[in-house]
């Protein structure tokens, strides 16, 4: 059984609930990866992080996501894993050593660490914000904060490579060779890519192209249902023919920031 390492829970508001529909839906393990953001002690430590994305639920302590996650997993019909979505803002040196702080106080807790990048130039959001009026900088832009992201060493998981296209829905021909940019970073890294459940269901060529790079490049694929309700739960696991098409025969599993691969079958 396949695992997903891409999961929240602040929104919906039950850790367990969303365990048992990730049950349901045949996962062998389910990773809540709570955006940083909704964390007190690192809303804290950074204005940014506190005031740039607006929360999904009420945010909470530390102790208080680790409590409930660990509550969700007793007696849990799936493995339970624990972790953190970070921002991605390698320009922001400020933002970047809260973060470090951040993680270096609470990572020991940690099963995996994602890294997202949700803002591009001039802090300008991939999605939710509005279109881009130079869609092809905008891609070019965006992968290189990918690649560099990738290559930092400071993140498990490098989340949603397909996120832009919300605001930038028309793709540019050079995304495809990026990607391939993008896979042999990440495989010489030693960081996995994520094959993201929300852009499977609305950009599957984009997914098709990074699955191809990975399988191209040797990178490491993670699937991650990026669920924040039950119903979407396990949603990822979709992703097994494209995975087969492209002759990718395992997936990333994590356990205390250690990483195994899964048969996919």
């Amino acid at each position: 059984m396949l695992p997903d390492n891409h999961n929240h829970f602040i929104y919906h508001g039950s850790a367990s609930e969303m365990v048992a529909a990730a049950a349901v839906a045949g996962v062998g393990s389910i990773a809540f990866t709570e955006h940083v953001y909704h964390i007190e002690e690192a809303r804290t430590a950074s204005s940014y992080i506190a005031t740039r994305f607006t929360p999904e639920g009420p945010p909470i302590s530390h102790a208080t996501y680790l409590d409930a996650v660990i509550a969700a997993s007793i007696a849990a019909p799936v493995q339970v894993r624990v972790g953190i979505e970070l921002d991605v803002r390698a320009d922001d040196a400020t933002t970047t050593a809260a973060t470090d702080a951040f993680c270096a106080e609470h990572s020991r807790a940690w099963d995996v660490v994602i890294g997202s990048v949700h803002v591009i130039r001039d802090d300008v959001a991939v999605e939710g914000e509005g279109d881009h009026a130079d869609p092809e900088a905008a891609w070019a832009d965006y992968l290189d904060r990918l690649v560099a992201a990738a290559a930092s060493g400071r993140y498990d998981v490098i989340s949603h490579p397909a996120r832009l296209a919300r605001s930038a829905p028309h793709a540019p021909p050079f995304v495809a060779s990026r990607y391939r940019e993008l896979a042999a970073t990440a495989a010489g890294s030693d960081v996995a890519l994520e094959v993201n459940g929300t852009d499977l269901d609305r950009h599957p060529e984009l997914v098709s192209a990074l699955v191809a790079a990975c399988a191209a490049e040797g990178a490491v694929v993670s699937l991650g249902s990026d669920a924040h309700r039950p119903n979407n739960a396990g949603r990822v696991l979709r992703a097994r023919a494209l995975l087969r098409e492209h002759g990718v025969a395992a997936v990333a599993a994590f356990r205390g920031r250690e990483r195994t691969l899964v048969a996919v079958r």
